[in-house]
C-alpha cells in the first residue's frame, strides 16, 4: 500500500507556481496554480522546470484515529517530491500566537502516519516546510519550535513562504 493517492497527484514542471489551501471555502484539499499570485500561500520556484510531484493530503488522504471511525487524524495539506526529497508542507494564513506548534505538529503527524503506512518511506530525505503569506519569513522567536521538530523527527523544518527547488 502507498501512503499517496493517485486522485491526490498532480505533477508540474513549471518554474514557478502557488500553493493554495482555500480555507475559506472548506471543500477540498490544497492545490497547485499557475495563476493568481496573490491567492498563493506558498511558493514554488523551479528554476530548472525539473518534474515535481505533488499531492494534496488533508481533505484528500484520510486516516482516522486508532479505536474510532470519526475522528480524523491531523494532517499537513501536502507534499511535494523533488527526486528523493519529500517535503511535507502545511500552509497557514495566521498571524495568531501557536500557529508555527500547530503546523509542526500537523507536519509530525503526518510523517509518522507516512512511515507507518507507506513501505518506500526510507528512499526519501523528508523536510517539513511550513509557509505563511503572513508571516514569509521565520524569527528568531521560532526556534525552539524548530529544534524541537528536528528532536522529534531527525528532520529539518523550514519556515519560509518560498520553497526553493535546485
Amino acid at each position: 500500500m502507498s501512503f499517496f493517492l493517485a486522485q491526490c497527484h498532480s505533477q508540474t514542471q513549471w518554474t514557478q507556481f502557488g500553493l493554495i489551501d482555500d480555507n475559506n471555502t472548506n471543500c477540498g484539499p490544497a492545490y497547485i496554480s499557475d495563476t493568481d499570485p496573490a491567492s498563493w500561500i506558498g511558493v514554488v520556484n523551479n528554476s530548472e522546470a525539473k518534474l515535481l510531484h505533488y499531492y494534496a493530503i488533508d481533505k484528500c488522504i484520510r486516516f482516522y484515529k486508532p479505536n474510532t471511525h470519526l475522528q480524523l487524524e491531523s494532517t499537513c495539506d501536502s507534499a511535494l517530491i523533488d527526486g528523493n526529497t519529500l517535503y511535507f508542507i502545511e500552509l497557514k494564513e495566521r498571524c495568531s500566537s501557536g500557529w508555527l506548534a500547530k503546523a509542526s505538529d500537523q507536519i509530525l503527524n503526518t510523517m509518522r502516519l507516512y512511515k507507518a503506512n507507506d513501505p518506500h518511506a526510507n528512499q526519501f530525505q523528508l523536510v517539513g516546510q511550513v509557509c505563511n503569506s503572513l508571516k514569509p519569513k521565520a524569527s528568531s522567536g521560532h526556534m525552539n519550535v524548530i529544534r524541537k521538530f528536528h528532536s522529534q523527527s531527525g528532520c529539518k523544518l523550514i519556515v519560509q513562504k518560498n520553497i526553493e527547488i535546485s
